[in-house]
């Protein structure tokens, strides 16, 4: 498995998939002058581009972690198991688990969005992709939520 060590700031140049800039360009426009927008703002209707690649997670106590939300189409069939509505302490990989909740605790931590490349295997498959992780709010203060988008390397 290869990933970058999480960067300590995000610079939107590094983005190199034009799903994820999109995107990206999508949550400025939600979160205009505030740090991050409000979880009830992202609209899937307004995101087709991206809709099987979306995975929200909400903070919530250990030992749980995260709840997952919402697990994209193209993310559950990719890893072989939809989370939505599940805990992430359900995801069956132990590596790969604890990256997500590295990447997602980095995000609510420093309240900036954080990219990612990895490349792994997860049971038979290999993955390589690029990660895009926003903050979310759902109350207007607390940064609780977390919007993640992927775009896979072709198979």
């Amino acid at each position: 498995m290869t990933e970058n060590a999480l960067p300590e700031s995000f610079d939107i140049q590094r983005i190199q998939s034009l799903r994820l800039r999109r995107f990206f360009a999508y949550w400025e426009g939600k979160r205009g002058t505030a740090k991050c927008p409000w979880r009830k703002d992202i609209d899937p209707l307004e995101i087709p581009y991206a809709l099987g690649f979306i995975l929200i997670a909400e903070a919530v106590p250990e030992p749980e972690g995260f709840h997952i939300r919402l697990m994209g189409e193209e993310i559950a069939e990719r890893f072989a198991i939809d989370l939505t509505g599940r805990g992430l302490t359900e995801y069956p990989e132990p590596v790969y688990r604890d990256l997500v909740r590295r990447t997602f605790e980095a995000v609510l931590d420093r309240r900036h969005p954080v990219l990612v490349q990895r490349e792994l295997v997860v049971g038979s498959r290999r993955h390589r992709y690029e990660g895009l992780t926003l903050p979310l709010t759902s109350d207007g203060v607390e940064i609780d939520t977390v919007v993640s988008c992927l775009d896979f390397a072709a198979r």
